[in-house]
C-alpha cells in the first residue's frame, strides 16, 4: 500500500466507536468493544494493527 492508498484509508467503525468511548472515559467499554472486534475473521493487516495501537493506548493509560 503506498502513501497515497494509506491516507485515503478509513478506520474501520468498531475503533472510530472505541475511540468515542475512551472520549467519554469508558475504557473497559473500549478495550471490550476491541478485543471483539479482533476476532472477525477477514481482518486486513490495516485494521487488525489501527485495533491494536488504540489497545495498546488504552492498556497504558490504565497502566
Amino acid at each position: 500500500m503506498d502513501e497515497e492508498q494509506l491516507i485515503e484509508k478509513k478506520k474501520p467503525e468498531e475503533v472510530i466507536r472505541a475511540e468515542k468511548f475512551i472520549e467519554e472515559g469508558k475504557l473497559d467499554e473500549a478495550l471490550t468493544l476491541l478485543k471483539n472486534y479482533e476476532q472477525k475473521e477477514g481482518l486486513n493487516h490495516y485494521d487488525k494493527a489501527s485495533c491494536h495501537l488504540l489497545q495498546y493506548q488504552i492498556l497504558f493509560w490504565q497502566g
